[in-house]
């Protein structure tokens, strides 16, 4: 068994693409830090391979936050850190999310959205089954 494949470890999210040489898809979801608990706030449309990865916000994030943006990122291997930058409708600032890889069977990341000068904790997970449920594959691509 391998930790974080959805197998007996009990990990409910995939891995994110990080050791693929092919195009991944799925849905990064992102949990902020609010008070004293966590909510889910963005999931995000995402392509991405080893090297690098592009997204946007699901069409769920659209009518919730009623907020579009894209998004770019690339995993660093030697800190284990996946870094995304976010623009909001062509609008400033750019957002930074950094994420470090945990191991925990819920999310696969913790780390930091910065906005300016504020910084919230966030948890994210990735499913790759839930790209076409989200209907990424018509906002995004196939």
């Amino acid at each position: 068994d391998s930790s974080g494949s959805g197998d007996s470890t009990g990990t409910v999210y995939d891995p994110f693409p990080i050791h693929s040489d092919t195009l991944e898809k799925g849905v990064l979801f992102i949990e902020r830090e609010t008070a004293d608990y966590y909510r889910e706030v963005h999931s995000i449309c995402i392509k991405a391979n080893k090297r690098f990865s592009i997204g946007q916000a699901t069409e769920t994030t659209n009518w919730q936050h009623n907020k579009t943006y894209i998004v770019n990122g690339i995993y660093k291997k030697n800190k284990n850190m996946l870094h995304l930058r976010l623009s909001a409708d062509n609008l400033k600032p750019i957002e930074h999310i950094k994420l470090t890889r945990v191991e925990n069977p819920n999310y696969e990341f913790f780390g930091t959205w910065k906005i300016k000068n504020n910084v919230t904790n966030v948890k994210a997970y990735f499913k790759s089954d839930y790209y076409a449920t989200y209907s990424c594959d018509t906002t995004l691509g196939l």
